[in-house]
């Protein structure tokens, strides 16, 4: 079952307050008993008649009277005291203690205490809901980001050698060709040379074929040297990048 206390909307108010209330509640009491004293001064005897009280008979009626009213009025707070939420004082100590020794407490009645900001607080609440979903949003990001970083670099690196091992293929081809293509010129200038007069001009271009087809094989043989050192860096990169992968997983595993 339920508290009462949590079935309603409780005051908010600083200790002081609460004093405050009760006092002017009590002298508001005071002054009408004193008033109606004032106003009615006779009283019934037991035979029906009435006679004239006297000043102390007054006093002491209204101090009587008074004090069972007071008395009244401290229970009615005492049982209403569920209703208050009261600053410094934690629920359970306003519990555990009347709420008249609490009000004669002078440390609490002298106490400081900010008035309560709900506006603030409903704030500090958003800032705390806000924080703890960045904080669970960081802590799923330090576990699958590195994950994700070497996955896509893995993956990029093999586009990559993909993407080179094609350009050199083609390249190769290409300069294959090229070559090719030189030595067929090149066997139709030297056929042109048998047959030509003018031999210092095909000499000259017989020369030039074969600086470029020169220069061509040094390209090639370039190529295939670096092919291999190439494609071994981009074979021991991709092992460490598997081994930070797996060491990652590892740790993930370990630390759950």
């Amino acid at each position: 079952m339920s508290d009462i206390s949590n079935l309603h909307e409780k005051i908010h108010l600083q200790l002081k307050e609460v004093k405050h209330l009760q006092n002017s509640i009590t002298k508001n009491v005071d002054s009408k008993i004193k008033r109606k004293l004032e106003n009615g001064s006779d009283e019934l005897s037991a035979s029906g008649g009435k006679k004239q009280l006297t000043k102390k008979q007054k006093k002491n009626v209204e101090s009587e009277v008074g004090e069972i009213l007071r008395e009244f009025i401290m229970n009615l707070f005492e049982m209403s005291k569920n209703s208050f939420d009261i600053d410094g004082i934690s629920e359970t100590r306003l519990q555990k203690t009347k709420l008249e020794v609490l009000m004669t407490d002078t440390n609490l009645s002298n106490r400081k205490i900010e008035p309560f900001d709900f506006a603030l607080n409903d704030k500090l609440r958003d800032y705390y809901f806000k924080s703890e979903t960045e904080a669970l949003r960081i802590a799923r990001l330090r576990k699958q980001a590195p994950v994700e970083t070497v996955k896509k670099f893995h993956l990029l690196l093999e586009n990559s050698r993909s993407h080179v091992k094609e350009s050199i293929k083609n390249q190769l081809q290409e300069s294959e060709e090229s070559l090719k293509e030189i030595r067929n010129i090149a066997q139709e200038e030297e056929e042109e040379y048998t047959n030509d007069t003018n031999k210092t001009d095909a000499t000259e271009s017989l020369k030039e074929l074969k600086e470029k087809y020169e220069d061509d094989l040094i390209e090639i043989s370039d190529l295939k040297k670096k092919v291999p050192i190439v494609d071994q860096k981009l074979d021991n990169l991709l092992t460490v990048l598997n081994n930070v992968l797996e060491n990652h997983k590892k740790t993930n595993n370990n630390s759950k």
